[in-house]
């Protein structure tokens, strides 16, 4: 079973949506719930998208010392941010704010873009960006203005993306999480 972590966005339940369409069992609960968790059970973590900024959920950046490095995590929008923030690379104002706009994003190797063409358009909502990444974060894919669009850990399996694959818009969405439940569960997920 998944773990949705809500950041109280609406996309979160576009998310949770997709997963279902994959025949990924999937848990939602709110950051600020993370504490009230009796045991921890699940196979693996999604942060969600959200408002503002990832140090507006301590709850999450906490529950991410405790279990970053015990299961695969996806971090999509502001959990990209948080996991940016958690590892020490900067989150800024991003050089333009984007609400709804398609970009083309280019790739480099990653599990997360196994399969997919090395550019393809996503959809972006945000007035953030992740900058100078450090590692054990990779970059993994940019706009063709280089604004970072996708990182990893170098040795763990987390994975994150700024753009929004659950967004009508961004193609391959379905693909990229299917991607990461393989990752997740060590077999091969149908579309």
């Amino acid at each position: 079973m998944l773990l949705l972590i809500d950041h109280h966005d609406s996309f979160t339940y576009n998310l949770y949506q997709y997963f279902l369409e994959l025949h990924a069992d999937v848990e939602v609960v709110f950051s600020e719930n993370l504490s009230e968790l009796a045991h921890f059970d699940y196979d693996a973590i999604v942060l969600s998208p959200g408002p503002g900024k990832p140090t507006d959920y301590p709850e999450t950046l906490h529950f991410l010392k405790h279990f970053f490095d015990k299961k695969p995590i996806l971090g999509i929008c502001l959990g990209h941010q948080m996991l940016a923030t958690f590892f020490g690379a900067r989150v800024v104002p991003a050089p333009e704010i984007v609400h709804g706009k398609t970009s083309t994003i280019i790739c480099q190797k990653s599990l997360l873009f196994h399969g997919l063409n090395q550019t393809f358009d996503v959809v972006r909502y945000h007035s953030l960006a992740v900058t100078s990444v450090v590692p054990p974060l990779v970059e993994t894919a940019v706009t063709k203005d280089g604004v970072l669009m996708a990182m990893e850990h170098m040795s763990l399996p987390i994975y994150s993306v700024q753009f929004h694959p659950e967004g009508i818009l961004s193609e391959h969405g379905h693909a990229i999480l299917k991607n990461f439940l393989e990752v997740t569960y060590g077999k091969s997920v149908a579309l």
